[in-house]
């Protein structure tokens, strides 16, 4: 129950977002891309930085790039999350798309992880254990 309600406010706090972040485990990333310059951009907004145009249809984009910042957690934010602790959050900037920068769960491995800013990333839609769907980031060997 706590899922559904939390999944709920997020769609009333931010419509706009709420499509893209949702998906079936394995399900293509989806951005929004301005019909009429093509630019894809994240987050969403209601014109193009590029263009101003007001139109957006959703892009399937490769969910690779680079790591571009990240932090771990040691401490959960609330007692939901204390047995996933600790956690990596990262930053990723997409390879096709300049600027585009995505937030997503690292993959994880038990330690806490080695990383370096710039490092190759590739991400797919992933299930927890709450049977969320998350952007899970995984290092390039």
């Amino acid at each position: 129950m706590i899922h559904n309600d939390r999944h709920n406010r997020a769609r009333l706090i931010a419509p706009e977002i709420a499509p893209y972040l949702h998906g079936d485990e394995g399900a293509p990333l989806s951005l929004p891309r301005c019909t009429i310059c093509g630019r894809v951009q994240w987050p969403p907004r209601p014109s193009c930085v590029e263009c101003g145009g007001i139109r957006f249809s959703p892009y399937s984009a490769a969910p690779r790039g680079t790591l571009f910042s990240w932090t771990t957690t040691h401490r959960a934010p609330s007692p939901e999350y204390a047995d996933l602790t600790p956690f990596t959050v990262v930053i990723v900037e997409l390879d096709d798309h300049d600027g585009v920068r995505l937030l997503g769960r690292l993959a994880a491995t038990g330690d806490v992880p080695s990383l370096r800013v710039g490092m190759r990333m590739h991400g797919a839609r992933e299930r927890d254990a709450r049977e969320r769907s998350l952007l899970t980031w995984r290092i390039d060997d």
